[in-house]
C-alpha cells in the first residue's frame, strides 16, 4: 500500500524550488536540461511545427535505458543531415528498415526493432488527423485527462483501427504524455500548466527517499507509484501555484546531479540475466572514491533531515522495481544545509 504524505510533500518541494530559485547547490550554474541549445539542432527553426515535431520525435528514446542528453544529440545530427525524417508526410513512406538505417546513422541502436513501427505509425495518424502537428492535440484538449485521453495508447488493435482513430498513438502513456508538455512548454510553444510531472526513475527515488510516498514494504512497483507520483505532483503546482516545467527541473536534476553520485546508492550488478540478474547493494567500505561520491552528495544535501532511504537505479533498470535501503545503510551527512528545511 502506498499513501502520501502531503505535509512532507509541501516541505521537500518548497525547499527544492528555494534551492532552484536561488541558485543554491547544486543549481549555481544554472540548470543542464537535454533541450537545451547546445544540444539542439542547428538547422532547427525555433518555435516552428518542425520544433514541435523534433521534441514528438526525441520522446520515443526518453525510457530510461538511454540517457536523454545523448538522445537529443543524436537526433539533432539526424535532423541536420536529414530533416525530412522529422516530417509526418515524408516519413510514413519510408520502408521500416530505411528508417532503421536513419537511427542507426546516428547510433540509435536503442529500441531499433520497436521504433521504427511506432515512428512511421504515428506518422500516419499525424498526417490523417492532426494536420501534421502535435500541437493541434494540445488545442484540443482542455485538461491533462483530456490530453492522455487523446494521446495514450489503447491497447491491441489492428493497424487499420490504429490509423482511422485520431486518438491514441503507439509508446505514449501518461509519461509520455507528461514529456513532451514539459518539453513544449519549455520550448514556449504551449502555455506553461500544471500537469503531473514525468515520472520516472528519478522522480520516483525523490518521492520515496524524503517520504512523500510512504509505502510499508520494501519492494515496490514502478506502475502503481506513479500513479500517486502524478497525483501528488500536480496537487503541489497547484498549491504552490508554480508550474509543472519548474517542478520537474527541480526534481529529476536534483536525484539525477546529486543523488546518483550518492553511495548509498551504489549497486553491483552481475552478469545480465534479464529481470534474473544479481543487484546487490555496493559495500560502504569508505574508501577514497565513496568519500569523493559522499562529497558531491549528501555532505551538503539541504533534504539531509527528511531523506530517509537509500535507492538505486539498480534495481529498477534490471528488476523493474523500486528497492527501499534502510536507513543504516544511508551515508551519514552533515547538517550544514538543514535550515533549508525551514
Amino acid at each position: 500500500m502506498i499513501q502520501i504524505d502531503h505535509d512532507r510533500a509541501r516541505k521537500v518541494f518548497d525547499t527544492l524550488i528555494q534551492v532552484l530559485r536561488g541558485h543554491h547547490y547544486p543549481f549555481e550554474d544554472g540548470i543542464n536540461v537535454p533541450q537545451q541549445e547546445s544540444n539542439m539542432p542547428r538547422r532547427l527553426e525555433q518555435g516552428s511545427r518542425a520544433h514541435a515535431l523534433f521534441l514528438f520525435w526525441v520522446c520515443y528514446y526518453m525510457r530510461g535505458a538511454i540517457k536523454s542528453d545523448v538522445a537529443f544529440i543524436a537526433m539533432s545530427k539526424l535532423y541536420d543531415a536529414d530533416p525530412n525524417f522529422f516530417e509526418p508526410r515524408l516519413v510514413r513512406q519510408r520502408t521500416i528498415r530505411g528508417i532503421q538505417r536513419s537511427l542507426s546513422s546516428v547510433r540509435l541502436n536503442f529500441g531499433i526493432t520497436q521504433v521504427p513501427h511506432f515512428l512511421r505509425r504515428n506518422a500516419e495518424k499525424l498526417h490523417r488527423h492532426w494536420q501534421s502537428n502535435p500541437l493541434e492535440l494540445f488545442r484540443r484538449a482542455k485538461s491533462y485527462d483530456e490530453l492522455v485521453a487523446l494521446m495514450k495508447h489503447g491497447g491491441r488493435q489492428s493497424i487499420t483501427q490504429f490509423l482511422s482513430a485520431p486518438q491514441g498513438f503507439y509508446g505514449f502513456r501518461e509519461k509520455m504524455v507528461s514529456m513532451l508538455a514539459y518539453f513544449l512548454q519549455d520550448a514556449g510553444l504551449i502555455k506553461d500548466s500544471k500537469f503531473p510531472v514525468p515520472v520516472d526513475f528519478h522522480v520516483l527515488r525523490m518521492l520515496f527517499s524524503n517520504e512523500i510516498l510512504v509505502s510499508n514494504v520494501g519492494v515496490i512497483q514502478p506502475a502503481l507509484a506513479s500513479v500517486w507520483a502524478r497525483e501528488v505532483t500536480e496537487w503541489y503546482c497547484h498549491e504552490a501555484d508554480i508550474t509543472m516545467r519548474e517542478l520537474c527541473n527541480a526534481l529529476w536534476i536534483y536525484s539525477r546531479q546529486v543523488c546518483s553520485h550518492a553511495p548509498a546508492n551504489g549497486s553491483q550488478i552481475g552478469s545480465y540475466h534479464g529481470r534474473k540478474t544479481q543487484v546487490e547493494p555496493e559495500d560502504l567500505h569508505w574508501g577514497r572514491g565513496q568519500k569523493d561520491r559522499h562529497g558531491r552528495s549528501c555532505k551538503f544535501c539541504p533534504l539531509v533531515m527528511t531523506c530517509r532511504y537509500g535507492i538505486p537505479s539498480g534495481d529498477y533498470y534490471q528488476k523493474g522495481v523500486i528497492k527501499l535501503r534502510d536507513r543504516d545503510q544511508r551515508v551519514p551527512a552533515q547538517r550544514d544545509l538543514a535550515f533549508l528545511i525551514g
